[in-house]
Formats: C-alpha cells, structure tokens, sequence
C-alpha cells in the first residue's frame, strides 16, 4: 500500500512527537507498505511565502495553501491510497484540505496528547482539530482518554476510532509465511 506520512517533527534528535513519528514511519515501512515521508514542512529550501501583507496572518495562510497544492500533487502524481497525519497540527490541516479534494484517498489521523486534550482551550486550535477530526475515515488514538477526547471534539459516525498504545518494547513486525495482509 502507498501510504504519505506527515507530521510537523520527524526524526531522532527531536522531542516526543518527532521520535515517535519516526518509530511509527520505520514500523509501517517493515509491513511491506510503500511509505512516501513528508518533507515539506522540514526543508525550508522549498517553502515560500509572502511576510506581511494587510494581515499578519497572510503569509502563514499563502504558505499553507502553497504546502496543501504541493501535498495534493504528491499524492495525484504517485497513486497513495492512504494518508497519516501524525498528531493535528499544522501538518495534518494541509493533509485534510488536501484529502477534501481526493474522495478516493484514506485518511488517518494519529492525535497526541496536547493536540486533542489542551486545544478546547484555544479557539484557533479547536477550530483547526475540529477541521482535520470531521475529514477523518480513521482516528488512531494512544489511550482510550485521547479517543474520548477526540470524540468530543468531533464525534463523526463515518469514522473509525481505535486505540493502538505506544509501544513500550521494540515489536517483531516480520510477517509469517502464511500470512497475506496486515491490519493496522
């Protein structure tokens, strides 16, 4: 499966959503799946956008659309099936604009913990969880109180909800002989 992973960190020598992230990538990757990793919102060489403006905000926004055509293209140009958001930041409200034009691409949202428990208390940060949990088919949760959380911000009767922890010791992913698909 071609899966397009996105996440605001990646890597080992960021903090917890970065090293995370890279454990999930590398998991997913010994599956068998295809894993195209987003770089756009790491490689500055590429980001362009306008500061200022009549608005401080305008060049956020024009940097945001630019990265929602560029992750759209991506995904049109090498047939994914499946996007990850990993948490709901940033990242992941390019990847639900991106998915609102791409009805036939799936879309999984893995929230952490102060994405979904703390953004009730800042209204741009409901908002934005709000957007990406309602364009979700999937919502993988760490703990049954994140799912919960979840919930209430966006109770979606077409999405999934489940909760898969975090993995505590290293895991075998290598598939037996016999079998043919995995289910994440």
């Amino acid at each position: 499966m071609k899966i397009y992973f996105i996440s605001d960190e990646y890597g080992e020598n960021g903090g917890g959503l970065s090293y995370a992230a890279l454990r999930l990538v590398s998991v997913i990757g010994q599956l068998g799946h295809r894993i195209i990793l987003d770089e756009i919102l790491t490689d500055s060489s590429i980001r362009y956008s306008i500061l200022g403006g009549y608005r401080k905000s305008l060049g956020y926004e024009i940097d945001l659309s630019m990265r929602m055509r560029l992750v759209t293209k991506c995904l049109v140009d090498n047939g994914v099936e499946v996007v990850m958001a990993f948490g709901c930041g940033r990242s992941a409200l390019v990847a639900a604009e991106a998915i609102a034009r791409l009805p036939n691409v799936k879309f999984i949202i893995l929230p952490r913990g102060s994405d979904v428990n703390l953004c009730p208390y800042t209204e741009s940060n409901l908002v934005r969880a709000r957007h990406i949990l309602s364009q979700a088919d999937a919502v993988v949760s760490l703990s049954q109180e994140l799912e919960q959380a979840s919930r209430r911000i966006v109770d979606n009767r077409r999405t999934l909800y489940a909760v898969i922890p975090n993995l505590i010791e290293p895991l075998d992913v290598s598939r037996s002989e016999n079998q043919t698909k995995v289910v994440i």
